[in-house]
């Protein structure tokens, strides 16, 4: 019917989020559940409820690290382990190739950084520093969700994720 009133849409490119590296499906699994903990967007009648997020700190990327390979990255959470890790003994970095990134990753993703700290050549900084935890508030929250989307968006432009 709407092309009988003349009206043409264009066709985002869709991508199954199966299709993207590992870390960026963490990402993403990270916003969706940040979504609904926070109660943003779609789920707008659940309350901000500080517990449920709190208890995403593993999912929830906090900054890029470096890994001991000289030009590979990888993204942590609050308590410096690849993403979705729980707490344990030292962690080598190396071992979660699933996770690493480029440096051209990095340099896509440098300027969604909440603060940067570093100098200019470093991959010093982070999505959220304590002050702006997403558990403090729902505005936290919504903050970092905007941040964490913009990264995906930018990393796979013009492309819908499925």
């Amino acid at each position: 019917m709407l092309s009988t009133l003349g009206t043409s849409y264009k066709q985002l490119p869709s991508i199954s989020i199966e299709t993207l590296p590992h870390w960026q499906q963490s990402i993403i699994s990270s916003i969706n559940s940040l979504k609904h903990a926070a109660g943003i967007e779609s789920y707008r009648n659940t309350r901000f409820n500080k517990k449920a997020i709190l208890s995403l700190r593993p999912y929830i990327p906090y900054l890029i690290h470096g890994t001991y390979t000289p030009g590979v990255f990888i993204i942590v959470n609050r308590d410096y382990r690849p993403i979705g890790m729980h707490w344990s003994g030292m962690v080598d970095y190396d071992h979660y190739p699933h996770l690493h990134l480029t440096p051209a990753d990095v340099a896509a993703i440098k300027p969604h950084y909440y603060s940067y700290q570093g100098w200019a050549g470093s991959v010093d900084g982070n999505f959220f520093m304590d002050g702006s935890s997403p558990c403090i508030s729902k505005q936290h929250a919504e903050k970092l969700v905007k941040r964490l989307e913009k990264i995906i968006e930018t990393l796979n432009p013009g492309v819908e994720i499925i």
